[in-house]
């Protein structure tokens, strides 16, 4: 299993990574969100998937994001799983948006 950045970044830095993220995570403060943008593949709830995202958004987000995977949220913006594109689906009879430079599947796993 291939694990985003962010989480494979804080399993290398070990109990230090983790301890800094929730402290990042619980104080909450700008400082704490600034330097939580800073870290490799986070992904903050403004570029969520949300209830209702159709798949051209979410692809686009990736792109943006230079991301394969973004955090999935509830009506009540409560996480609920993860979107992880699949750069191996094509089919012969997909056209792609002449926008886009990569196809991409997505779902949403737990």
């Amino acid at each position: 299993m291939i694990l985003p950045p962010l989480q494979a970044y804080i399993q290398d830095q070990g109990a230090k990574g983790y301890e800094k993220f929730s402290d990042y995570l619980n104080k909450g403060d700008t400082a704490s969100k600034n330097e939580l943008k800073k870290l490799p593949g986070f992904v903050s709830g403004e570029d969520a998937v949300k209830p209702g995202t159709d798949q051209l958004t979410c692809l686009e987000t990736m792109e943006r994001l230079n991301s394969d995977f973004l955090p999935v949220v509830d009506e009540k913006l409560k996480y609920v799983g993860m979107v992880e594109r699949n750069k191996n689906y094509h089919q012969p009879d997909y056209r792609c948006d002449p926008c886009h430079r990569r196809c991409g599947w997505w779902e949403i796993t737990s």
